[in-house]
């Protein structure tokens, strides 16, 4: 995305935003804060993943895991993006705390394969509208993620919100993702 303007990344980022909310929300359409900020995570972390897997394994069913140096490489990369988007929202942020959370996505209503069956095609669909390579993707998603870490500031500590964000990007980055889209 290094061609656009910040404007219009903020515009794709609000956009993903609106349908995460959306596309996580339960049956009475209520948020859950640790289900929104570890689906951001996720899907920051599966397109990751996706920007680097070629061909599909057809030995490893959706939802293995999978340990690659692409992974390890990329992955700080978006993290970094996540705090740095956080810490302009929210100054106060505590990174060395980061560390010491215990939170795992295990908190979150939905599975990392749930999150990716209801975020994929709408964001295939903006993807596909406006050009965007899955590192792109993964650019988005990490903003988002840390727009929502602050928009849940009120009712989920920042630094778990983080730990939580970060703890989804390793989970779809290193795990083979749904590739029906």
């Amino acid at each position: 995305m290094d061609d656009r303007s910040m404007q219009e990344t903020l515009q794709y980022a609000d956009m993903l935003k609106k349908w995460l909310l959306k596309a996580t929300a339960d049956e009475q359409g209520r948020v859950h804060a640790e289900t929104i900020i570890a689906a951001a995570g996720q899907m920051a972390g599966t397109m990751i993943f996706r920007s680097f897997i070629t061909t599909i394994p057809t030995q490893l069913a959706p939802g293995s895991t999978v340990l690659s140096d692409q992974a390890n490489t990329l992955g700080p990369r978006y993290m970094n993006l996540m705090l740095a988007t956080v810490t302009t929202l929210a100054p106060e942020l505590n990174k060395d705390a980061i560390s010491q959370s215990k939170v795992d996505t295990k908190l979150s209503h939905l599975t990392l394969l749930q999150v990716q069956e209801r975020v994929d095609t709408f964001y295939y669909a903006l993807a596909k509208s406006a050009s965007l390579t899955d590192l792109d993707g993964a650019q988005l998603f990490a903003i988002v993620a840390g727009m929502l870490i602050n928009e849940c500031k009120g009712v989920y500590n920042i630094v778990d919100g983080c730990a939580l964000a970060v703890y989804g990007m390793v989970e779809g980055s290193k795990t083979m993702p749904r590739m029906s889209v």
